[in-house]
């Protein structure tokens, strides 16, 4: 019996093996694929020794199927997707080769270098009839875009981020499977293209940011399978653009278009973007009543009127209602109280009056209420603690009056309120612990000594009690709010010294009807407060803007010249700045006062991190900063004598090659530290900058 039991095993593990290797033998890659391979290796391969390795190793692993961004079948037969983003992929010959692979289903070439798509490709890859997915998005393609002939299976098209132009024709129009199209972010001109595949079974549409002209095209409207559309265009909104009945999301941001918006609406929207146009009219009511599904509604900056609709509050999912800077006006709609999903409400800059109604408070899931700039009045509700979950609270230039709630302290994830320009009086409550990005008290009637209780804002950033009838000397207890950059007190009744406050805080006490501080407060050296006043009123002065500060440039009497940072919510409070201290408050602007890292602030750091490399020398040496040194030194210096700026240490035994490399990603280096963050290249720019160095 055991001998019965032993050959059985015997047999299995046999017939285990054999058909475990016979399907290894069997489940190669054809040779025509294997050569395909290795030609696009060779393609890949280094041109010269500063140029990238090769992300391919035919040597370590000659097995295709194992390279990264290859995926083939289960059985390792025939490869079905190349995803090569990131590979610096510069020659069109590649495009050409790959098409030799006529088993491909999803080919991903986004995010390299390849300046154009040439007709091989597009002869070659047209043929292959289980190619569903074609990106070559974010690269350097130019000139018109090719003709799609064949490619019968491919459903998604993606050229956008690049450089083509001319207009859309007929190109795209043999294709009979496409469903998803994205040819935003080029420079297509011509009117806005209507032949987008013979069968019409395209879902998804992006046009946006090209330089289309002309009205909206209502032919769009007869893709009838349309989920999502978003596109850069003039004219109006065509009446049954909106009423596609599987339309999920609709981008027309940031255009010129004119009219109304259509009643008829949809109810699968999930998304309306019609912000930053010239929209007129009234917001449509009876169209929200069956958006039962609709998350974000943006209709910012337009020119619409009348009344908030209170259908809106059957848009039960709302989680972003944004519906600033406009001409509505009537009173805030007690219904929206009802949004519980509403975590975003946008109303600032319209003529809304009447109070702030209480079930505005019962929004649990709110995280930013703006409702500045209108004309609201009466008291700000104590219920307004039930928002547990806000974050960014803005009331300013209203009518409001009363006191602040002692329960405004409850709101512990607050870290920004905005009050000024109000009437609000009496006693200034315990603030939340939590303020971080301003606490703004300006322009309103508050009276007295300024309250201990400030002290305890330890996170605070920017402090604005100007405009105001605070009395007695500043408290030396304001010193003790460690991370403070600015505290601006002008137009009260002050007196006394201004405490000692850590190096980068400024002290705002300048006004326009003059200040109350003593003369041994003031520094007189080199200020002038008629020419800074002066350079603030003339708009050619504006250096930069953001959303809470204004810098100009003056001139003093002395020669030097100055940065003057005056406060948007404010129209008296401003400071003066040294050129040193605008650049660090460059920083402020774009982390500080957001909360967030920036894109910008991210390039201009990484900058820092460059020079640090190139130069050896720190950050922050002996009260120097390094941006600040290397400016000065490529200012004194030619620039064929830059390299005096490099560390020796690296150069000693470096090639000229290494030299001019280094020379390159300095001026890199140069631009990331560029004072605008306008004038500092985005991440993708950056990436193919950096690249570009590597080809010297």
């Amino acid at each position: 019996m055991r001998n019965g039991h032993t050959t059985s095993l015997l047999l299995f593990f046999f017939f285990f093996f054999f058909f475990f290797f016979l399907q290894l033998v069997f489940s190669e890659l054809s040779p025509n694929q294997r050569t395909t391979m290795n030609q696009l290796y060779g393609l890949l391969l280094p041109n010269s020794q500063f140029s990238p390795p090769s992300p391919w190793n035919v040597t370590k692993d000659p097995n295709p199927c194992s390279w990264k961004g290859v995926t083939c079948t289960s059985n390792n037969s025939a490869i079905t997707n190349l995803s090569l983003p990131f590979f610096s992929i510069t020659s069109s010959d590649f495009l050409v080769s790959l098409c030799q692979i006529d088993t491909l289903e999803a080919v991903d070439l986004s995010n390299n270098h390849l300046s154009s798509i040439p007709d091989g490709f597009m002869t070659g890859c047209g043929k292959i009839t289980g190619l569903k997915q074609l990106n070559i998005s974010r690269s350097k393609l130019s000139g018109p875009l090719p003709t799609f002939n064949g490619f019968a299976k491919l459903e998604s098209l993606d050229l956008s981020h690049n450089s083509l132009g001319g207009s859309i024709d007929l190109q795209l129009d043999g294709m009979v499977g496409l469903k998803s199209l994205n040819l935003g972010f080029n420079q297509f001109i011509g009117s806005v293209p209507i032949n987008l595949g013979k069968s019409m079974v395209l879902e998804e549409l992006g046009l946006s940011s090209n330089r289309f002209e002309g009205k909206f095209p209502e032919a769009i409207a007869n893709y009838s399978h349309l989920t999502a559309i978003d596109l850069s265009l003039n004219g109006s909104i065509p009446g049954d653009l909106l009423s596609q009945s599987n339309l999920l999301s609709l981008d027309l941001s940031y255009n010129s278009l004119s009219g109304s918006i259509p009643a008829n609406m949809s109810p699968t929207l999930v998304r309306l973007r019609l912000g930053n146009n010239q929209l007129n009219g009234t917001i449509p009511s009876s169209s929200f009543g069956s958006l039962q599904t609709l998350t974000y509604l943006e209709l910012d900056n337009n020119s619409l009127s009348g009344p908030i609709p209170p259908e809106l509050s059957s848009c039960k999912n709302l989680a972003l209602l944004n519906l600033a800077n406009n001409h509505l006006t009537g009173v805030l709609p007690v219904q929206l109280g009802v949004l519980s999903k509403l975590q975003e409400l946008k109303l600032q800059f319209n003529n809304l009056f009447g109070e702030i109604p209480i079930q505005i408070t019962q929004l649990q899931t709110l995280q930013k209420l703006n409702i500045s700039w209108n004309s609201l009045y009466g008291s700000i509700p104590p219920s307004i603690s039930s928002l547990q979950a806000l974050t960014n609270l803005d009331l300013r230039c209203n009518n409001l009056s009363g006191s602040i709630p002692v329960s405004i302290g409850n709101l512990n994830f607050l870290i920004e309120l905005q009050l000024g320009n109000n009437k609000l009086s009496g006693t200034i409550p315990l603030m939340p612990l939590t303020l971080q990005i301003a606490l703004n008290l300006s322009s309103n009637l508050f009276e007295g000594p300024i309250p201990r209780t400030i002290s305890k804002l330890i996170g605070l950033d920017v402090l604005d009690l100007s405009n105001n009838k605070f009395s007695g000397q500043i408290p030396d207890f304001l010193v003790e709010m460690t991370s403070l950059t600015q505290l601006v007190l002008s137009n009260n009744l002050l007196s006394g010294v201004i405490p000692k406050f850590l190096l980068f805080v400024t002290v705002d006490f300048y006004s326009v009807k003059g200040h109350c501080i003593t003369d041994n407060s003031i520094h007189k050296s080199k200020l002038n407060l008629s020419n800074a006043m002066e350079a603030v009123s003339k708009p050619v002065n504006m250096m930069l803007k953001s959303e809470f500060c204004t810098y100009y440039k003056a001139v003093m009497p002395c020669g030097m010249s100055y940065c003057i940072k005056k406060l948007n919510w404010s129209c008296k409070a401003f400071q003066l700045l040294n050129p040193e201290r605008f650049v660090q408050e460059l920083m402020v602007l774009e982390y500080a006062y957001t909360m967030r890292v920036t894109p910008s602030g991210n390039v201009y750091s990484f900058g820092i991190v460059m020079l640090e490399l190139l130069t050896g020398r720190p950050a922050i040496s002996e009260g120097t900063e390094l941006a600040k040194w290397v400016l000065t030194q490529t200012q004194l210096i030619h620039h064929n004598k830059w390299k005096e700026i490099l560390d020796c240490r690296l150069l000693s035994d470096a090639s000229r090659g290494v030299h001019d490399q280094m020379l390159s990603v300095l001026r890199i280096a140069l631009g990331c530290i560029a004072l605008s963050p306008d004038e500092r290249p985005n991440a993708e720019s950056l990436l193919d900058l950096l690249l570009d160095v590597t080809t010297i």
